[in-house]
This record gives structure tokens, C-alpha cells and sequence, in this order.
């Protein structure tokens, strides 16, 4: 999927509720992600969204911790770019699959993780 101009992905893939895998896509120019994977119930492989910096929340889905972290290392430095109060909403399922270290890499880039 060639996403790399795309910016709003409001409800893009609400309630697909079979959706298993998502490749690695450019979100970067993302602007608004309101309920973008809201009743993702069923995807746990995710490839990343690269240099994504808006918030998300992705807590509908029962991720693997390769794909949390393919989200988090890809993620921008909110820090160098001078953005604040920007969330990864992961919930708390997702978040307690992490490790301290794994969690410290989101927010050393300046993420609140949710």
C-alpha cells in the first residue's frame, strides 16, 4: 500500500474485525487517526508505520511485541521536532507485554504511552 502522501485515516480500518497483518506503511504525513483501528480484534502482526507523529490508538488490538515495538522504534522523535503531548495508545494488555527498556524507547523519543 503506497499511503506516504495520505493524512487523514479517520476510521480507515474500523471494525475490520478479521483483519490479521499490516505491512510496514508510511503514516508519516498523517494528521488525524480517530478511530483509525478501533474493533481491530484480530490483528496482532503489525510491520510499522514509519516516522508516524500523531497520536494513535491501537488498544483494540492484541498486538505481538515485535509489532508494538515495529511501531515504537519507527516512530518520530517527538523530542527533535519540537512536538508535545502526543500519545500511543497501546492499552494495557499490550503495554504489559513490554519490558521497562522496550517501554523507555517510546518515551525517550517523547511518546506517552496509554
Amino acid at each position: 500500500l503506497d499511503l506516504h502522501n495520505g493524512t487523514k485515516f479517520r476510521y480507515a480500518w474500523a471494525v475490520c474485525s478479521a483483519l490479521t497483518t499490516m505491512p510496514q506503511l508510511d503514516l508519516s504525513k498523517g494528521t488525524e487517526f480517530t478511530e483509525t483501528w478501533a474493533g481491530c480484534s484480530a490483528l496482532t502482526t503489525l510491520g510499522g508505520f514509519g516516522a508516524i507523529k500523531e497520536s494513535f490508538d491501537l488498544q483494540s488490538c492484541p498486538l505481538t511485541v515485535d509489532s508494538i515495538m515495529n511501531v515504537i522504534t519507527q516512530a518520530a522523535d517527538l523530542n527533535s521536532l519540537g512536538l508535545t503531548g502526543k500519545t500511543m495508545k497501546f492499552g494495557s494488555t499490550n503495554l504489559n507485554k513490554l519490558t521497562d527498556e522496550q517501554k523507555a524507547v517510546a518515551t525517550s523519543k517523547g511518546w506517552t504511552l496509554a
